[in-house]
């Protein structure tokens, strides 16, 4: 039995954790820090908790950590985890961080999308970015993982195989993702995540500009082992929870619908929470909220030489909470699939 801290407890994904981990047979949750609710019990910040869990929050303290965590998830706002893993990591503790700031590899990069400056440079480097159906060997022999973002998880899952295989134009990809409001977090942001925002409303925002298009240009970057780049439009959808990606890619040779989806399910076969859809089947939220799937449906269209991918994720289990805990099974030697809902046989 390994035992668990939470730095960030009060956060959306921190409470996703929390459920995740209560039922995980091998993890016991030791040590919940938040600044803003240090000496109330866990389950007054989270209500769903109440008479399940009765853990003090406390204040962050580097000293009560080492002595009491294998491994530690941190949920704070960007540039928190960038000055606090090197002391955590160098006494032992293993690091999984759900912000930006160790999943781009260039800290120049970092600060133009985020407008801050990388407190780590070095250890900047020695982070593993955390997709595990993509880098499962790596997370195994980390000590500090960077927990990727919750769109370019649905969008580098629905690409990877295309740009693996050299199969589409690196400069031509379109992405629109649609996400529900829970993933502008528990703060109130005017024009966004409120009610009267969200209700009987679809909208975009951030257009082209978007803080994780680096991120998914990165990724399927070194993927492809050529440069990406891409146009991406996210949306708020009149959801509490779920992601819906659709991407536009232009194949560099005739392919058929059939030979689309046996690459993908020969790439995926062995990853027990990714599903394939046959012809003609497309994924919804409403069939991953509430689990760690990423589904993927595709479509060829030869009159217009377009691959069409269409992913769905829940953005606070496999976009966040549920991948950290994958990634955790990972690094900590367990099964990868301990303590989440079920996956695939594979």
């Amino acid at each position: 039995m390994i035992k668990v801290g939470i730095i960030g407890t009060s956060s959306l994904t921190s409470g996703e954790i929390i459920k995740i981990l209560l039922k995980h047979p091998r993890a016991k949750l030791a040590y919940l820090e938040s600044e803003n609710f240090a000496g109330k019990k866990v389950w007054e910040v989270h209500k769903f908790l109440k008479g399940v869990l009765d853990l003090n929050l406390k204040n962050f303290s580097e000293e009560e950590i080492t002595e009491n965590c294998s491994v530690t998830f941190i949920s704070k706002q960007h540039n928190y985890a960038s000055g606090i893993s090197r002391n955590l990591i160098a006494k032992g503790v293993r690091v999984i961080d759900l912000s930006a700031d160790f999943r781009l590899k260039d800290a120049e990069v970092y600060r133009k999308w985020y407008g801050i400056e990388h407190k780590d440079h070095a250890l900047l480097k020695k982070a593993v970015y955390g997709l595990s159906e993509l880098y499962s060997e790596k997370i195994k022999k980390a000590l500090l993982v960077a927990n990727p973002g919750c769109y370019p998880t649905s969008i580098i899952l629905g690409c990877a195989p295309l740009f693996a295989n050299s199969l589409v134009d690196p400069k031509e990809t379109i992405v629109s993702s649609y996400s529900g409001v829970s993933g502008a977090g528990r703060i109130a942001k005017p024009g966004i995540n409120l009610f009267m925002d969200s209700f009987r409303n679809l909208f975009p925002y951030n257009v082209a500009t978007h803080r994780h298009t680096p991120e998914i240009e990165q990724e399927l970057s070194i993927i492809g082992n050529t440069q990406v780049n891409l146009t991406f439009v996210p949306h708020v959808a009149p959801l509490d929870k779920g992601i819906l990606s659709t991407m536009y890619l232009k194949p560099v040779k005739e392919t058929s619908e059939d030979d689309l989806i046996k690459l993908y399910k020969k790439v995926y076969d062995q990853c027990p929470f990714i599903r394939v859809y046959e012809n003609g089947n497309f994924p919804s939220t409403l069939n991953v909220v509430d689990t760690n799937f990423c589904d993927i449906g595709i479509k060829y269209d030869p009159k217009n030489s377009r691959i069409i991918v269409v992913s769905a994720i829940d953005n606070l289990i496999k976009g966040a909470a549920g991948q950290a805990v994958q990634n955790m099974n990972l690094m900590m030697g367990f099964d990868e699939t301990e303590g989440l809902p079920s996956g695939k046989k594979v």
